[in-house]
C-alpha cells in the first residue's frame, strides 16, 4: 500500500511540474509573439496574461487586447478572449 501511495505522490508531482513547465511555455510565447509584433511597428497593449485550469486543462485568459497595424490600418480590440485546450 506505501508503495501505491508513494507512485500517487510521485505522478502527481511529475504532472504538476509539467503543467507548470508548460504554462511557463505558454505564457511566454504569448509574451513573444506580442514583442515580435511590436517589433514590426505594431500597436500591441494587453494586461498581463493569465494560464490557469490546473490539472486537467490550460485556459488562457487575455484581457484588453489592442493590436494595431499602422501600416495597413488594420485594427483589433478586444475587452477579454479565453482559449482552452485539454492538458494531456
Amino acid at each position: 500500500m506505501r508503495i501505491m501511495i508513494r507512485l500517487l505522490i510521485l505522478l502527481a508531482v511529475i504532472w504538476s511540474g509539467w503543467w507548470w513547465l508548460a504554462a511557463t511555455f505558454i505564457d511566454r510565447g504569448a509574451d513573444g509573439w506580442l514583442a515580435a509584433r511590436r517589433g514590426e511597428g505594431w500597436q500591441a497593449q494587453v494586461q498581463p496574461i493569465a494560464t490557469k485550469g490546473f490539472p486537467s486543462k490550460f485556459q488562457i485568459q487575455i484581457k484588453d487586447l489592442s493590436l494595431a497595424d499602422p501600416e495597413t490600418g488594420v485594427a483589433l480590440r478586444l475587452d477579454s478572449a479565453t482559449v482552452s485546450a485539454p492538458a494531456y
